[in-house]
C-alpha cells in the first residue's frame, strides 16, 4: 500500500495504526485528511506531503519487521489436558427457533390500542412531549367513562398500565413540560411487548381497503399494478392464506384490477361486499318450529297446565323500518376509519388524524405560514400520497421558486406546484383522482375573485371529493382573526396558527406544535422556546 494525494481519502481509513504504533503520526494523518481540499495552499501542501511521506515510511517498516519481532510464543499444554481430535469436521447447525405466528384479528380492541400507545411511549429511550402524556391519560379516562373497556383476561395488565399513566401525568402536570419516561420494571416492559406483538390485523382487510378506495375511479395504472403485486406477494409469502375468510374476496378483487388494466379508460367496477356472519357449525340438528295454530282436544286426562283451543298469533316484528341515514350505535362502533401515522416530528403537531383532513392555516405575514405549510406538504407527499400545491395568491414567481427549493419540494416527485386561478380549474384537478392532498395558498383569492362561500366549498369540493384532504391558508385581519366568513373556522378538523415561526394546532386531533425555524423562533420568543425544548426526566 502506498499513499498519495490522489488516494489519500480512500487509503488512510484502511491503515492499521496499531501496527504503526505512532499516535502523533495518526493525529497528523487525521489533520491532513481534513485539509486535503486545500492542497493548493503552499504551507498546507508541504504539511500534507511530509505527512504522506512519514506514513509511507511507517507502513514500510511495519510490513518488514525485524527477525526478533517475528518470534511467537507457544503455550504449553499438558498431554492429559490436550483436547481430543474430532473426526467428524462437519459443523453442527444451530437449532432453529420457530417463530410463533401472531393471532390474526379483524380489528383491535380499545384495551389493546391504549396499551399499545403506552408501550410505544416507554419502549424508546427518548423524550416524550407533555401533550402526548396528557392525551394518553385523557384517552384512558374517556374509555372508562364511556365504558369502552370491559373486564377481560387483560384487565390486570390494563390496570397496571393505567396506574403508570396516572402516575406519569401527575408528575408532569405541574410544569406541563416534556419528559423522558423510564420504566423501572423490565418485566412489565417485556409483558407489554409480548401482548402487543401477539395480535396483528388481518392483512387481507388492509389490501381490500386499498382496493375499495380505487373502486369507481380511473387511477394510474402504476398504482393498480402495485396493488396487484402486493396481493400476489401476500399470498406467496403466506401473509394471506387460503384459509383466510377474505381470501376469495381478495382473488376476485385482483380480477377486477386486471380487467381495468386491459382498458384503463373505464372506471374500476364496484364490487359490493356482503355482510359477514358467524361461521356455520357442523353436526347441528335444526328442529322445525311448531305450527302457528296449536289445538289441544278437551280430555279429562289432559294436564291442567295445557290450554286447549289456543290460537297462537305470530308476534309483531319489533324491528321498525330503518330510516335513511340512521344506524345503530353498534354499527357505528364497528366502522373502520383509516388514519395517518405521523412521524418525523409532525406527530407532535397532529396525533394520528383521519386519512382525509380539512385544515385551516392562518397567521400574520412574515411569520412563516407558507414555509411551514410547504414543509408539511413535503412530508405528506413523501410519506402519504400525491399532493397539489396551488399558489393562487402569488402564482409562479422567484419567491415561489425559492420557497419550493428551500423545502426540498423540487426533489419530491409526488408534489406538484400549480397557479390555478379559477374554481373550474380546481375542480378539474380534483376530478383526475390523482391527488390525495390539495393545498390552497391562499383561499382568499377564490373568496374575493370567485365569490366562494364556505357552504359552496363544502358542497362542491369537500363533500364531492371525500378522498381528498384540503389544506387552505387564510388571510388575517389586524386583530389576528380570520378574514372572511366565520364558517371557515368551523369547517376544518384542525386549525394551525403560525406565529414567530411556530405552528400551534388545535382541533379534533388534539393540541400540538411544530417549530418551523428553530433559530428565529428562539430569537423572537425565547420564553416559549424554553418551555417547548427543555423536557424533564421522570423515572417510575
Amino acid at each position: 500500500m502506498k499513499i498519495t494525494v490522489s488516494n489519500y481519502k480512500e487509503q488512510v481509513p484502511l491503515v492499521d495504526w496499531k501496527k504503526i504504533n505512532n499516535p502523533e503520526l495518526q493525529d497528523l494523518a487525521n489533520d491532513g485528511l481534513q485539509v486535503i481540499e486545500f492542497y493548493s495552499n503552499d504551507i498546507i501542501k508541504q504539511q500534507i506531503d511530509d505527512t504522506i511521506e512519514l506514513i509511507n515510511k511507517s507502513l514500510k517498516s511495519a510490513s518488514n519487521p525485524c527477525k526478533e519481532e517475528k518470534v511467537t510464543q507457544k503455550k504449553y499444554v499438558p498431554k492429559k489436558a490436550a483436547p481430543k481430535k474430532v473426526s467428524n469436521t462437519r459443523k453442527t447447525k444451530a437449532k432453529k427457533i420457530e417463530k410463533i405466528d401472531p393471532n390474526i384479528v379483524s380489528h383491535y380492541s380499545n384495551e389493546f390500542m391504549l396499551i399499545r400507545r403506552f408501550y410505544s411511549m416507554v419502549k424508546k429511550d427518548e423524550y416524550t412531549t407533555f401533550r402526548k402524556i396528557q392525551l394518553l391519560f385523557q384517552a384512558f379516562q374517556k374509555a372508562a367513562v364511556s365504558r369502552k373497556t370491559r373486564k377481560s383476561a387483560v384487565s390486570e395488565l390494563y390496570k397496571k398500565v393505567f396506574d403508570k399513566v396516572t402516575l406519569i401525568y401527575n408528575q408532569v402536570e405541574v410544569d406541563e413540560a416534556d419528559a423522558n419516561v423510564n420504566l423501572k420494571s423490565k418485566a412489565l416492559v417485556q409483558q407489554l411487548k409480548e401482548y402487543v406483538e401477539e395480535s396483528t390485523i388481518n392483512y387481507a382487510i388492509t389490501l381490500l381497503n386499498s382496493f375499495i378506495r380505487l373502486q369507481g375511479t380511473t387511477p394510474e395504472e402504476s398504482k393498480v399494478q402495485n396493488l396487484i403485486n402486493r396481493i400476489e406477494k401476500s399470498i406467496e409469502k403466506g401473509k394471506v392464506k387460503a384459509t383466510n375468510r377474505l381470501y376469495d374476496e381478495l382473488i376476485e378483487a385482483k380480477k377486477y384490477l386486471n380487467k381495468y388494466l386491459k382498458n384503463p379508460k373505464e372506471k374500476i367496477e364496484v364490487k359490493p361486499f356482503a355482510l359477514s356472519g358467524p361461521p356455520k357449525k357442523k353436526d347441528v340438528i335444526t328442529i322445525p318450529a311448531p305450527p302457528v295454530e296449536m289445538i289441544v282436544p278437551l280430555d279429562l286426562e289432559t294436564p291442567k297446565n295445557i290450554i286447549s283451543n289456543v290460537n297462537v298469533e305470530p308476534l309483531p316484528n319489533k324491528k321498525a323500518k330503518q330510516l335513511s341515514g340512521i344506524i345503530t350505535s353498534n354499527d357505528l362502533m364497528k366502522m373502520h376509519f383509516e388514519t395517518i401515522k405521523m412521524d418525523e416530528g409532525w406527530e407532535d403537531l397532529l396525533q394520528e388524524p383521519a386519512k382525509t383532513l380539512k385544515i385551516a392555516v392562518y397567521g400574520n405575514p412574515k411569520n412563516g405560514k407558507t414555509s411551514g405549510v410547504c414543509a408539511f406538504a413535503d412530508y405528506l407527499a413523501r410519506k402519504h400520497g400525491d399532493l397539489l400545491y396551488v399558489f393562487a395568491d402569488q402564482g409562479f414567481c422567484k419567491s415561489t421558486q425559492d420557497i419550493w427549493r428551500e423545502n426540498n419540494l423540487h426533489l419530491n416527485p409526488n408534489a406538484s406546484p400549480s397557479n390555478i386561478r379559477t374554481l373550474k380549474e380546481l375542480d378539474d384537478a380534483c376530478k383526475t383522482g390523482k391527488y390525495k392532498f390539495i393545498v390552497i395558498d391562499m383561499i382568499n383569492y377564490f373568496i374575493e375573485n370567485e365569490k366562494l362561500r364556505v357552504i359552496d366549498f363544502k358542497k362542491d369540493f369537500v363533500l364531492k371529493y371525500p378522498n381528498i384532504s384540503f389544506i387552505y391558508i387564510l388571510e388575517v385581519t389586524k386583530g389576528e382573526k380570520f378574514k372572511g366568513e366565520k364558517g371557515w373556522e368551523h369547517l376544518p378538523d384542525a386549525i394551525f396558527e403560525v406565529k414567530d415561526f411556530l405552528i400551534e394546532n388545535r382541533g379534533r386531533y388534539g393540541n400540538g406544535h411544530y417549530i418551523i425555524w428553530e433559530e428565529e423562533f428562539k430569537k423572537r420568543n425565547p420564553q416559549k422556546y424554553k418551555e417547548l425544548t427543555q423536557p424533564e426526566t421522570i423515572t417510575i
